[in-house]
């Protein structure tokens, strides 16, 4: 390790005020207040300090004119001076450093005479900030960039490949793919890439595989862009992104589906897209070993694809990731350069197992073994560690159940002590459910467990505490794997028989990635591979040291095309045009296919694309979805208005004819049923995907077995009462236990079928995928002019997007936000909030404003309102203040 000049918690320290010397002038003052090397340290006041700024500057002191007169160079040095000494931009840097210890201040403040003089810190800031400098030193269009990221952001060093990167990389106009290992910086570089490209007025967009990425880029970067007058859009299933955000976005943050949903249907926003950043380029590779009609169309490698083939025949192309095999491959896909530092750190090695005389521990490299008199091999493990408790883990568990469990068992084994506050920022304002509470009681013992069964706001509250340090603890399932880098010490994988995500070296990297290049760099880590028991991937310990540990790199694979990715490309080409010709059109879409990366490395690949695309279109004409038009064929006006609403024409198939003997006063539960046909209501825990005919032909799949069909029928009647239940205004632990007690009644044959009650985030996952294909069935109904269906299930879709009944559906109560009682933030109004008012007679935001204007009346219509809609008086005062300004916005437009 290298020597430290700087305690870790003095660097630490000093790097949470680095970000003051963002503001003008804090570098300058801090250079004038820096001796030269073996100088005493000076003791300046104001006018020494404004000398010399201007001296940095190129302005010389001038000398006096003869006589006392005032020469030329004076007045303008005088200007010079009076401009730096207005404003008190100047004053207020020099406040923010003495604030924060990097300089030091004698003197009555406020008084002529006051006398300034750098600090030790200040010394050591200057130090790290100059050094910084010379790294991105030069003029290049990289380096100059660089230099304004680095502004933005208080970074003390810059790790080996970041710096590799600025010296060598003078521009970037091809296109990139990046391999660095986890946590060495990629996404910084990947900045740098973007500004450059937005300065330059084009479009980005930086893709992620999940919606905590998302968060991450915009959690990180967001503030800088927003400095810098850059708008940015977050766009996945829990945005609230319109078409027009997108559209008058600088940059767009979104995940892989949403973006590819855009591109299929041509949205407007897409077409003008210069620059796309693919974060974790290794999705590409394909983790579904076989093809079955339960997971048909759940590989998200096949869909990265696609989008890349979309994206690149437009934009530039930057990928980050970690090393794969046959890298040429890609390279020459994508026309592309590499950047693949040759230094990588490793962290050491361990492999631990069950021996005869209690837990053995050995070095991936055989030079190290030891045998600790602990069976247990969890325990054993804390025993090799040593003091665990200033130690951060990472436990990496197959299934969410095994996190929970191990977990509680960490809990009550090797409790830690929880910092103050950390339980009532992770839990507090989550909705209480037997979740949270499980949560809650291990985290008060310094241990958390984490996967996607949280809700998705908790989880991020959670990743914030772990990446600062609070909670050192972690028990995963692999989703906390992708992307994010945390502050461990430990990484220790749980082969237990559940592991299934982990098969391949490049998992594997990527798991033990999670300590992080920039902690691996300072402090060193440790990977531990416990092997419980033996699977079908890892049947004895030396598989596993061989297969994840000293095996090469596979190649990128991706999984053969899902049927429903392939008729929205379908669709797509239909879209251009009024009419086309049968054979026109498949060599529009073989074209496309024929550019794809599954083409490239599998010849039979267009082959079969061929194939496809005739049984395609001629299940599109038996179906009656286009028609003829002499020589030519062309969509029916519902065909055309289902693909220009978004809808899926294998799920539009399914659902057409039910649409068609609907009113606007259907049954609730009939709308639920057409909801749960869509593929990707279907694909939300507990999965009930049910392929149509012509996926399984396109698949070249046998229809489904007896027990998935008896299964799915369990799974789909739970998520019926999920649903109904939710907008029965039942509680989220409501909902969820009712969910519980539903699926263990249910058996697949004379087996439990496990698997099929939800978790937090798997119900809010389902609940906002069903509302968004409601609202888009909505859509399709406006186009068609069924109105009164389509305001149905627009009702539906808000009723789905809150968990109301059908009154407080129709109303826009809950699109108000308002002040929170910290008066700092804006939240929107809560269901039981919404109930309230709607009970008490204030149906709409306009009758909040309105209904007790009374002139016959003392007071204000605001107190009267307070007093009679049944809230608190401060949190109605707030809420009328807010309902007014959207009155009068509304008014004014």
């Amino acid at each position: 390790m290298p020597s430290e000049k700087v305690s870790d918690k003095k660097m630490s320290d000093l790097k949470s005020r680095l970000k003051a010397l963002g503001n003008r002038y804090a570098v300058q003052i801090l250079e004038v207040l820096s001796p030269q090397t073996g100088d005493i340290i000076p003791e300046l006041g104001w006018d020494d300090i404004l000398d010399g700024i201007l001296t940095m500057e190129g302005y010389e002191i001038p000398e006096e004119g003869k006589r006392g007169v005032r020469t030329q160079k004076q007045a303008i040095y005088e200007e010079e001076r009076g401009r730096l000494a207005s404003g008190g931009t100047l004053y207020e840097s020099m406040n923010k450093l003495v604030k924060i210890g990097f300089v030091q201040a004698m003197g009555e403040k406020g008084k002529k005479n006051r006398q300034f003089r750098i600090t030790h810190d200040g010394r050591l800031a200057l130090s790290a900030i100059k050094t910084m400098q010379g790294l991105v030193g030069g003029d290049t269009e990289v380096s100059k960039t660089a230099r304004v990221l680095l502004k933005h952001k208080n970074f003390i060093n810059l790790l080996p490949g970041q710096e590799k990167f600025l010296r060598e990389i003078g521009d970037v106009g091809e296109n990139l793919v990046i391999q660095m290992p986890p946590g060495s910086g990629k996404t910084f570089l990947a900045m740098i890439i973007i500004l450059i490209r937005l300065q330059a007025g084009e479009k980005c967009v930086y893709l992620t595989p999940y919606t905590s990425l998302n968060r991450q880029i915009i959690d990180e970067y967001g503030e800088l862009f927003d400095n810098l007058d850059y708008s940015v859009v977050k766009y996945d299933a829990q945005s609230r992104a319109t078409e027009e955000d997108l559209e008058n976005a600088d940059l767009v943050v979104g995940i892989y589906e949403s973006v590819l949903f855009s591109l299929m249907h041509r949205r407007e926003w897409t077409r003008d897209i210069g620059l796309a950043v693919i974060d974790e380029l290794t999705e590409l590779d394909s983790l579904t070993r076989r093809v079955q009609p339960q997971n048909l169309g759940t590989d998200r490698s096949s869909r990265l694809d696609f989008l890349m083939t979309l994206l690149k025949e437009g934009a530039q192309i930057i990928t980050l990731s970690s090393r794969f095999g046959e890298t040429e491959e890609v390279l020459t896909w994508l026309d592309a350069d590499v950047f693949r530092p040759s230094f990588r750190l490793r962290p050491d090695e361990f492999l631990v197992t069950q021996g005869t005389e209690g837990s053995v521990i050995s070095s991936s490299d055989g030079v190290q073994r030891c045998t600790c008199d602990e069976k247990n091999l969890i325990d054993a493990v804390h025993e090799h560690i040593g003091d665990y408790r200033e130690k951060s883990m990472l436990f990496v568990v197959g299934t969410r159940l095994g996190a929970e469990e191990l977990a509680k068992w960490l809990a009550k084994a090797h409790p830690r002590g929880s910092e103050e506050g950390v339980v009532e920022r992770v839990i507090g304002p989550a909705e209480a459910t037997s979740l949270t509470k499980s949560l809650s009681e291990t985290l008060k013992e310094g241990v958390a467990f984490h996967h996607a069964g949280l809700q998705t706001s908790l989880r991020g509250r959670l990743e914030q505490e772990i990446k600062e340090g609070r909670i050192k603890c972690v028990v995963s399932t692999t989703g906390i794997t992708a992307g994010t880098s945390f502050p461990f010490d430990s990484v220790i994988m749980i082969f237990d028989g559940s592991l299934q995500f982990l098969g391949t070296r490049s998992r594997y990297l990527q798991i033990s990635g999670r300590i992080g290049e920039y902690h691996l760099h300072r402090h060193g880590g440790s990977v531990y591979l416990v092997f419980l028991q033996p699977s079908r991937r890892f049947r004895t310990v030396d598989d596993l040291r061989d297969k994840l540990l000293h095996s090469q790199l596979e190649p990128l694979t991706p999984n053969m095309v899902d049927p429903s990715s392939f008729t929205n490309l379908l669709s797509r080409e239909i879209s251009k045009t009024t009419r086309f010709k049968p054979e026109t059109l498949k060599e529009r879409v073989l074209d496309v296919l024929g550019g794809s990366f599954s083409a490239f490395i599998d010849e039979r690949y267009v082959a079969k694309a061929d194939r496809d695309v005739d049984g395609l279109m001629k299940w599109m004409d038996d179906k009656g979805l286009v028609e003829s038009a002499g020589q030519f064929l062309k969509p029916t006006r519902e065909t055309r208005a289902a693909i220009e609403s978004g809808l899926d024409l294998i799920d539009y198939e399914r659902v057409r004819k039910r649409l068609s003997s609907l009113d606007g006063t259907a049954d609730q539960q009939d709308l639920i049923d057409i909801l749960l046909d869509f593929r990707l209501v279907q694909s939300a825990r507990p999965r009930t995907v049910m392929p149509a005919d012509i996926e399984l032909y396109l698949a070249e799949l046998a229809k489904p077995e007896g027990w998935l069909l008896e299964l799915t029928d369990g799974r789909r009647m739970v998520k019926k009462q999920v649903l109904l239940d939710w907008i029965s205004e039942r509680t989220m632990a409501e909902v969820l236990d009712n969910a519980e007690q539903t699926a263990g009644g249910l058996k697949v044959g004379d087996r439990p079928a496990w698997g099929s009650s939800l978790d937090d985030g798997d119900l809010v996952n389902l609940v906002t995928w069903s509302s968004s294909i409601a609202f888009t069935i909505s859509d399709y109904l406006e186009r068609t002019n069924t109105e009164a269906l389509a305001h149905r299930f627009e009702t539906l879709g808000n009723q789905l997007k809150y968990g109301v009944k059908q009154d407080l559906g129709e109303s826009d109560l809950l699109t108000l936000e308002f002040r929170d009682g910290t008066g700092t933030a804006t939240r929107p109004l809560s269901r039981s909030e919404a109930r309230t008012l709607y009970d008490y007679g204030y149906h709409t935001i306009e009758q909040v404003v309105k209904k007790d204007i009374d002139a016959s009346k003392q007071g204000f219509a605001r107190e009267r309102f307070a007093a009679n809609c049944g809230l608190e008086e401060d949190l109605a005062l707030r809420i009328y203040k807010s309902a007014l300004k959207r009155v009068r916005e509304k008014l004014s437009d």
